[in-house]
């Protein structure tokens, strides 16, 4: 007996979907078949959009790290690639680490206060 295949959610048919359109624009943008212009320098918002998502869809305070990380990535890369207020590359780069470390201590506070809630509500270890 074969089964068919199942989709995870119309989430994925939705981002293969933009993945899929947004190729096939850079491409006729590569082949001078289509001018993107100053919609280029807005991609690193599909990033931001993506974060946004992720945001909405949370259910529990440790899955909020992912969506934030996408949005401040997108804002990086938007401020970077683009000279806002001067910045570029060179300059914002640090940020990264500082994010990463943000990111570590977010994780271990929000791992501690599920660990300490667990223990309180008598389901921990």
């Amino acid at each position: 007996m074969t089964t068919k295949p199942q989709w995870k959610s119309g989430t994925q048919i939705f981002f293969s979907l933009l993945l899929i359109g947004g190729g096939l624009l850079l491409l006729l943008h590569n082949f001078d078949l289509l001018d993107l212009g100053p919609v280029w320098r807005l991609w690193p918002f599909i990033l931001v959009a993506i974060g946004i998502h992720k945001l909405l869809l949370v259910n529990r305070w440790t899955n909020i790290g992912e969506g934030v990380w996408w949005i401040f990535l997108g804002l990086w890369l938007h401020i970077s690639f683009n000279h806002v207020w001067d910045l570029g590359f060179w300059d914002t780069w640090p940020l990264l680490i500082v994010a990463w470390g943000v990111s570590i201590l977010w994780n271990g506070f929000v791992k501690e206060s599920c660990h300490c809630l667990a223990q309180e509500n008598g389901n921990g270890n």
